[in-house]
C-alpha cells in the first residue's frame, strides 16, 4: 500500500464511531472506566487525541509531506507496521487488565514512528526551516503520550493531565498551522476569486507568540490567567484573520465550509476559554468547542479532499451523503458547545445527542469512503 491516508483515514473514521459509541455507553450508564488507571473522561479524551485525531494527522502528513518534499514517504509493509503499532494501541486500552506497558509500549512506537517517517524527507530535501512549525507540533504529541502513559503507569503524578491538555494543544496548533497554510489557497480557487487571499505577517507573529504563551500556561499551570488573557487574545487575533479570509462562494462548497467553520470554532474555544474565568460557564465547553467542532469538522473535510483529490476523481463534485456526514459531525459539535450554555440544566440530553451525532456522522463518511481507500484509482 503506498498511500498513508488509506488506512489511517479508515482507522480514524472506524475509531470516531467505536471509540464514541463505547464513552457513550459509559456515559449514559454511569460505567466505568474500560481502564482502571485513568477515569473514563481521560480514557476518552487519550482515544479521542491520540487515537482519532492522530490516525487523522498521520494520514495527511504521510501524504502532504510527499508533495511538499518531492520525496517518499512510509509505504508497503514500513507503513503498514506504522498503522499496526497504532491499531495495536487502540484494542489494548480497551482491555480491562492489560499491562500498561503493552499499549505504552505500542503507542510510542506509532507516536514517535510517524515523527520519524515526517522528519525523514524533510530533511532529504533540506526543509527543516520550512517545515519546523508543522515538525515542532508533532514532536510535542508524541512528547505528550509519552507523558500521559508515564502519568498511566503512576511514573509522574500529573503526567495524564500534562499528556491530555500538551496532545489536544498540539493537535489544535498543527489544525491553526495547515490551516493558515491550504485555506487561504483553497479559499481563492474553489470561489474562482480573482483576488488571492494572502496572511498577514504581523498577524502569524501574534498568532505564534501567543500560542506558544498559551500551550505552556494551560497544559503546565491549572487556572492559569495567563492562559485566559493569551487565550482571549488569540479568539482576537484569529479572529481577524477568518474575517480576512471570508468569501461568500464559501457556503456554497461543503470542501470549503467544513474547514472555514472548523477555524471559527477554534476562536470560539479560545474565546470561550478566556469568558470561563469571569462568567459561569458548563465545564470543557472551550474544550470541545476546539476538539469537537475545530478538530473534528477539518478531519472530515481534509479526509474527504485528500482521499478524492489523492485518487483521481477530483474534488468539483462530491460523492453522495459526504455533506451529510459533515452535517452531522458539524450539528454534533453545535450541540456539544451552544446547548449545554443555553440549557445547562439538560446537559446531560445535550452530551448524549452531541456523542450520538458524531458516531452517526463518522459511520455515513467510513461507509461511504471505505470504497474509495479500499479501491482502485479512478481512471
Amino acid at each position: 500500500m503506498r498511500d498513508g491516508f488509506r488506512p489511517f483515514f479508515f482507522g480514524a473514521c472506524a475509531w470516531a464511531v467505536f471509540a464514541m459509541a463505547e464513552w457513550l455507553l459509559v456515559y449514559a450508564t454511569g460505567g466505568a472506566s474500560p481502564r482502571a488507571e485513568i477515569l473514563g473522561m481521560q480514557w476518552h479524551a487519550h482515544g479521542m487525541i491520540f487515537g482519532f485525531s492522530a490516525a487523522v494527522i498521520a494520514g495527511f502528513l504521510l501524504t502532504a509531506v510527499r508533495n511538499w518534499t518531492g520525496r517518499p514517504t512510509l509505504s508497503g509493509r514500513p507503513l503498514m507496521v506504522l498503522f499496526a503499532a497504532w491499531l495495536v494501541a487502540r484494542l489494548l486500552l480497551s482491555v480491562k487488565g492489560a499491562p500498561v506497558v503493552l499499549p505504552a509500549a505500542a503507542d510510542l512506537l506509532f507516536s514517535f514512528g510517524l515523527l520519524g517517517a515526517v522528519l525523514r524527507p524533510i530533511l532529504a530535501a533540506g526543509q527543516m526551516g520550512k517545515q519546523a512549525g508543522i515538525l515542532s507540533k508533532v514532536a510535542t504529541l508524541a512528547v505528550a503520550n509519552a507523558l500521559f502513559y508515564a502519568g498511566m503507569a503512576g511514573l509522574l503524578a500529573t503526567g495524564v493531565r500534562w499528556g491530555l491538555y500538551l496532545g489536544l494543544y498540539s493537535v489544535v496548533g498543527l489544525v491553526l498551522a495547515i490551516g493558515r497554510r491550504i485555506l487561504p489557497n483553497f479559499i481563492a480557487v474553489g470561489t474562482g476569486s480573482s483576488t488571492p487571499l494572502k496572511n498577514d505577517d504581523r498577524i502569524d507573529r501574534a498568532a505564534l507568540a501567543l500560542f506558544l504563551v498559551f500551550l505552556v500556561a494551560a497544559t503546565f499551570f491549572e487556572a492559569s490567567i495567563v492562559a485566559a488573557v493569551s487565550a482571549g487574545l488569540l479568539a482576537i487575533v484569529h479572529a481577524v484573520r477568518l474575517v480576512g479570509w471570508h468569501t461568500p462562494g464559501i457556503w456554497k462548497r461543503p470542501l470549503l465550509w467544513a474547514p472555514y467553520l472548523s477555524y471559527g470554532f477554534l476562536v470560539a474555544g479560545f474565546a470561550l476559554m478566556a469568558l470561563a474565568t469571569v462568567i459561569p460557564l458548563p465545564p470543557f465547553v472551550g474544550l470541545h468547542a476546539l476538539a469537537a467542532g475545530g478538530v473534528g469538522l477539518i478531519a472530515v473535510g481534509m479526509m474527504a479532499r485528500v482521499s478524492l483529490g489523492h485518487t483521481g476523481r477530483g474534488i468539483a463534485t462530491l460523492p453522495p451523503f459526504t455533506a451529510t456526514a459533515f452535517a452531522l459531525v458539524l450539528a454534533a459539535a453545535v450541540v456539544r458547545v451552544a446547548f449545554p450554555i443555553a440549557a445547562p440544566s439538560l446537559v446531560t440530553i445535550w452530551i448524549v445527542m452531541s456523542q450520538s451525532l458524531w458516531v452517526l456522522g463518522f459511520a455515513v463518511l467510513g461507509v461511504r469512503f471505505a470504497p474509495i481507500w479500499f479501491g482502485p484509482p479512478a481512471r
